[in-house]
């Protein structure tokens, strides 16, 4: 059962409803308390305080609660809760450098790189968030796969705000020229967020929808304001508690609503999705990875920045010169990324096409089997019919014979009587070996051993007649009881042994090695000899199939092997050794029984001699 985010909840443990919905209203009422202060409060460190704690308050509250709605779910839900507590984190920390100076230091906030480089870098994880797009089901891909294209994004994004902002900070400390472009690259990447919230938000539905639209209605706000801010700031207009700070702390208290309110559990996913229509060519829609794009834009962008670098600008400055060097230091970092991506992909497909080859393999088997099933079950009906009118002609043949009385004294009509008598015994074998290839023969199912039944199909074959073979029962471990017919298992026991004693009959000498085996929920029987091996693999469960001479076999033997153990449930399989001989492998489905006493390695030596087969 698929697991995608449709309908959101949460377990509330501690927080209840009630107190929620309070910390909610709460949250709502500091934009009005900070409109109310900033009109009728004149500039003051009170008023920095409040509006300084009050803003850090919102942004460490949606932090808290997205790494809360993170801990109540799990995989893909868990990654994108994640992703959004790490980018409001760093926007947290940002706005705790202001807070420390504002109102821990009480002195003006001076030009701080690394919060500039926060307050920029918290996009990353966010995009990232958006990317994984939990709404929607997509097809399984590698965890480490994303976090290589989230660090790939995470180096560009590093590298933009290096080369456009901080490159004349570091060659020329230039902070006016720095100022204005960390705020436009800052400003940048809030238009860009903006535009991925916006078509994530239009490819989803039902509650996820809902929240991402009013994620995407406080991030506009939030661009906004920020440029006002900025402009504000630079003509020296800006306190922190005026009035400019209304529309940001309406912003934040907007996230940071929803962030509380908005409830997520991954154990009700696909409820509100399952229940509402869609069109086949949404749900045949291919998943959109678009971190996996954006690193793939920043890998191919970079190249071409710094050939631009090279052929344009002074070569004396600076600014230029540590824009080459940077160039070619992220260049570095993200070719590395690249090779273990394409090492990681390159394990990933060869992976896929061992599984590919491997269901290619079972599928023709599939196919196999699906095939004989077939044609065993239209030959069984007409072996069933043919069967019944035989044994109707034998009935009256066994009748006829009953009738002559005594042995005549004639000694070439008893011979001749003896000889219909064997025909007649043999032509009975037939219709019982063509009835049982039918399944026309009653099935008696139980709980039985597998071992006691091999062991007795050993001792039918009466191999201790032969000193020229040596027949070995191994036993690996406790083995389960099966459900099935002992005397059709006993059969196709005999069968397979008495078979494989007939091929090592021109060698004079062999060896014949039965392993026992549990496997999972079955039994494994492993039949290998020292023979000279199958002549085709493929046909031996063919009907009347025989290698025999004429009068021998009529090559049912092996195909009623077949009916019986598939109607077991179970599957049997045969192939050559590299090393000469043939492997039978039986694997019988194990009973709701427990395990027989285990009889590790034990070998049973027995001595046959030639025994005749029907195939």
């Amino acid at each position: 059962m698929h697991e995608a985010p449709s309908q959101l909840r949460i377990r509330s443990g501690r927080w209840t409803f009630s107190a929620r919905r309070a910390l909610a209203a709460f949250v709502l009422l500091l934009p009005v308390l900070l409109a109310g202060a900033s009109l009728s409060v004149p500039r003051s460190y009170a008023l920095t305080a409040f509006g300084d704690l009050s803003q850090f308050f919102l942004l460490a509250t949606a932090t808290i609660f997205f790494v809360r709605k993170a801990v109540s779910t799990r995989a893909t839900h868990r990654a994108f809760w994640l992703l959004l507590a790490l980018g409001f984190a760093a926007w947290s920390t940002n706005m705790f450098l202001w807070t420390y100076y504002e109102v821990l230091r009480n002195v003006p906030v001076p030009s701080i790189p690394i919060g500039d480089f926060l307050l920029f870098i918290k996009l990353v994880p966010m995009i990232a968030a958006l990317a994984l797009e939990p709404n929607h089901e997509t097809p399984g891909r590698p965890p480490v796969l994303g976090l290589l294209d989230i660090a790939s994004l995470l180096v560009y994004w590093t590298y933009i705000f290096l080369f456009w902002a901080m490159a004349y900070r570091f060659s020329g400390n230039d902070l006016g020229r720095y100022d204005r472009n960390s705020d436009i690259v800052g400003d940048f990447g809030n238009l860009f967020f903006l535009v991925i919230l916006a078509v994530v938000a239009m490819r989803s539905r039902g509650s996820w929808r809902s929240f991402y639209l009013h994620f995407l209605g406080a991030s506009m706000v939030y661009t906004v304001t920020a440029t006002l801010l900025n402009n504000a700031i630079f003509s020296d207009r800006y306190y922190t508690g005026s009035i400019y700070d209304l529309p940001l702390t309406t912003a934040l208290a907007w996230l940071c609503f929803t962030a509380i309110t908005t409830p997520v559990d991954s154990r009700s996913s696909h409820i509100e999705a399952s229940q509402q229509p869609q069109p086949a060519e949404r749900s045949m829609r291919r998943p959109v990875l678009w971190v996996a794009r954006l690193s793939m834009l920043a890998t191919l962008s970079t190249p071409v920045i710094g050939l631009w670098l090279v052929m344009s600008g002074n070569s004396q400055d600076p600014v230029r010169h540590f824009r080459i060097l940077l160039t070619l230091f992220i260049m570095l970092l993200v070719a590395i990324l690249l090779l273990v991506k394409q090492d990681l992909l390159n394990f990933k497909l060869a992976g896929n096409l061992r599984d590919a080859s491997r269901a290619y393999l079972d599928l023709k088997k599939f196919q196999h089997q699906l095939v004989q099933n077939e044609k065993l079950a239209s030959l069984g009906k007409l072996v069933a019919q043919v069967a019944h009118e035989i044994n109707k002609a034998m009935i009256v043949v066994h009748e006829d014979i009953a009738a002559l009385g005594p042995p005549p004294a004639d000694i070439n009509r008893q011979k001749m009587i003896t000889k219909i008598e064997e025909s007649a015994l043999r032509t009975n074998n037939l219709v019982e070996s063509m009835l049982s290839f039918a399944q026309e023969l009653p099935v008696n199912r139980s709980p039985v051993n597998v071992r006691p039944l091999v062991e007795r199909a050993v001792s039918l074959a009466r191999t201790e007649r032969r000193h020229n073979v040596q027949v070995e029962i191994h036993q690996e471990a406790a083995l389960p009881r099966v459900e099935g017919d002992a005397n059709q298992l006993v059969q196709v026991f005999l069968h397979i042994i008495a078979n494989a004693i007939d091929s090592m009959e021109e060698s004079h000498a062999g060896s014949l090695r039965i392993a026992l085996r549990a496997r999972q929920e079955s039994v494994e029987i492993e039949f290998c000899d020292t023979g000279p091996g199958l002549k085709d693999p493929r046909r031996v469960f063919e009907p009347f199939y025989t290698t025999k001479p004429i009068g021998k076999g009529v090559g049912l033997g092996l195909s009623t092997c077949y009916g019986i153990i598939r109607q077991h449930g179970g599957e049997i399989d045969c192939w050559n050794r590299r090393e000469g001989g043939a492997v039978f492998k039986l694997v019988v489905p194990a009973a709701a029984a427990e395990a027989v006493d285990s009889v590790t390695q034990i070998s049973c030596n027995y001595w046959r001699p030639r025994i005749a087969s029907n195939d």
